[in-house]
């Protein structure tokens, strides 16, 4: 299977307009360790090549902070899949790429969520292909550049949406531990209490990989893949979470 996967995107608020980065990825055998930006707003949308990043990685996860991209773990193929625990900024405004501290674990199939300053990293699987998954989650500072603990997940998972609606974090939609089976699972974490994560309705069908959004309040949990090294399946479903009635819809609705 030669499946193209885009395992990086994110969206970057600059001065004069809003452009689109994609950096990192692999594509088939190939791994180019580019960064792109498509402007939007202007009379066509086009591609440009911005600085290349400083090393190649794919299942990574990603954050925006105060117009800076940041990019965390993720693999390097090289035949053997080893996890990296570094940690990247780009800067659009000038172009570059800069090293950060390093990851507390080299960390995979992990999501990122943000909160003012701070980058929340949930789950995933530890260390080089196939790794463990991980109950750990972790809060970094960008402004300290330090890497504090947080709670722990109920049990291990990985390749959940991570997002935050509000004063909470939700985590949803996941891989288990044996990397083949996808689950349902749901926890939200206040993040103005010390009570934990508590479960939440499930998500409709059982699915990892999927990308989130939030928007006006509600969660968008898109696409992802039933299964995961064993024959996964893509799916096109859309699924809508509304925290104020703790319910699920599907977009088509």
């Amino acid at each position: 299977m030669n499946r193209v996967r885009t395992v990086l995107v994110s969206a970057v608020s600059l001065a004069a307009a809003s452009a689109l980065i994609v950096a990192a990825g692999r594509m088939g055998r190939e791994q180019p360790p580019h960064a792109w930006s498509s402007v939007a707003g202007a009379s066509e949308y086009g591609w440009r090549r911005l600085a290349l990043m400083p090393d190649t990685r794919y299942e990574a996860a990603a954050a925006v902070v105060e117009g800076r991209l940041y990019v965390f773990g993720g693999f390097r193929y090289d035949g053997g899949q080893p996890a990296r625990r570094t940690v990247a900024r780009f800067d659009p405004s000038v172009d570059r790429w800069e090293r950060r501290t390093y990851l507390p674990r080299p960390v995979t199939h992990a999501n990122a969520a943000v909160d003012g300053q701070a980058v929340w990293l949930v789950g995933g699987f530890i260390g080089d292909h196939p790794g463990v998954a991980t109950d750990e989650t972790w809060k970094y500072d960008t402004s300290t550049n330090a890497w504090p603990a947080g709670p722990p997940l109920p049990t291990a998972r990985a390749g959940g949406v991570l997002a935050r609606v509000g004063r909470a974090l939700h985590y949803v939609g996941v891989s288990l531990p044996d990397r083949r089976t996808s689950a349902s699972d749901h926890w939200v974490l206040a993040l103005d209490s010390a009570a934990g994560w508590r479960p939440a309705t499930p998500l409709p069908v059982a699915r990892g990989h999927a990308g989130g959004a939030v928007i006006d309040g509600r969660l968008y949990v898109v696409g992802g893949a039933i299964g995961h090294d064993a024959d996964p399946r893509d799916t096109s479903l859309v699924s809508v979470y509304d925290p104020a009635t703790d319910t699920w819809r599907d977009a088509a609705d």
